[in-house]
């Protein structure tokens, strides 16, 4: 079964990592060009000399990530049923990459003293946690119908279809439950 939104997520954050790797071509400005996209105003001084050399190394972690993130979006896309370990590996070592390159981000951003590093590298680890719980939980809950609707047993299925319905239905009306009792 495809994976819409888990494939969505994953070519938003090769785009999200592509942008900043593109931006890190124009050597030391470059690189504030892409810590300004994250988030993180950085001026030359704190970069210092050190910023024009590593541009290059930047940027070519920063389009291994995006080209990751791109792999899964297509696996994911995809949807293979006979090999869905191969997907699951694609997506988890892109979410670890990107995961090492803001913490390489975050011990780097500190070292040279910018402001808002923890802030913007927080925000970044935050989405990036949230948005793989959401491919966890798509995967998980594709293999609990598929698998419902390859076992014999129709009961089961139509069983996992219903608490699903029931879960939609009472999440609107669990909100809005009435706060006073007035009747008595």
């Amino acid at each position: 079964m495809r994976q819409i939104l888990s494939s969505f997520l994953c070519l938003h954050w090769a785009v999200a990592f592509a942008i900043p790797a593109f931006a890190c071509i124009g050597g030391l400005y470059g690189i504030e060009a892409a810590l300004g996209l994250i988030g993180i105003p950085a001026t030359g001084e704190q970069i210092g000399a050190a910023g024009a050399g590593l541009a290059i190394p930047v940027a070519v972690a920063l389009l291994l990530v995006a080209v990751l993130f791109c792999w899964a979006s297509v696996e994911l896309f995809i949807g293979d049923s006979d090999r869905p370990q191969g997907t699951e590996s694609v997506v988890k070592a892109a979410f670890t990459a990107a995961g090492l390159m803001l913490s390489a981000t975050l011990v780097a951003g500190t070292t040279a003293d910018m402001d808002g590093v923890f802030v913007a590298v927080t925000i970044q680890m935050a989405a990036l946690a949230a948005c793989y719980v959401t491919c966890v939980g798509e995967r998980l809950g594709n293999a609990r119908l598929a698998a419902a609707a390859r076992s014999n047993d129709s009961r089961e299925a139509a069983r996992a279809m219903a608490m699903g319905a029931a879960r939609v239905y009472t999440r609107p009306r669990l909100a809005v439950l009435p706060s006073n009792h007035e009747g008595r």
